[in-house]
């Protein structure tokens, strides 16, 4: 298991696992795209808690970003109702695992461990979610509303 820039405050319990996990505090990008790329599957989690509602259907994870440069399937770890989800869905990144139960979990693993994502799909999503349109929405949203001029 790889690590990336993981908070200060997990690092002690990762770091008592030293023969499994490699922890990578901080690294460019470029490096844990590199390092990541050799994972079977990527991680992305929102919190499940009620007040993180409104946060989970608003926001996208920025990890999501770097994993698809991995092009890795992604294991995502959120309630059905949240834009990963949306994502995942959409664009048949990975799994999602709306649960914390072992059964749930052992499952979902099963599931994204065989699973394969085809390169034109991370592309695609990239394209979708970061590229040029997104860009080009975001101007002509603002404009209507007055917000901004170009």
């Amino acid at each position: 298991m790889i690590m990336v820039g993981l908070a200060e405050r997990y690092r002690t319990v990762a770091g008592g696992f030293s023969d499994m996990v490699e922890l990578i505090p901080d690294t460019p990008e470029e490096e844990a795209v590199q390092r990541l790329s050799r994972c079977d599957f990527v991680y992305a989690m929102y919190p499940f808690e009620r007040r993180a509602d409104v946060f989970r259907r608003t926001s996208l994870p920025t990890k999501v970003s770097t994993y698809l440069l991995c092009q890795r399937p992604i294991f995502g770890h959120a309630p059905v109702a949240s834009s990963l989800a949306d994502v995942l869905r959409a664009h048949d990144l990975g799994v999602l695992c709306p649960s914390s139960t072992s059964t749930a979990l052992d499952a979902a693993i099963e599931i994204i461990a065989a699973k394969t994502v085809p390169r034109d799909k991370c592309e695609a999503a990239r394209d979708a979610l970061f590229g040029t349109q997104n860009v080009i929405r975001l101007a002509n949203s603002c404009r209507s509303i007055g917000g901004v001029t170009t």
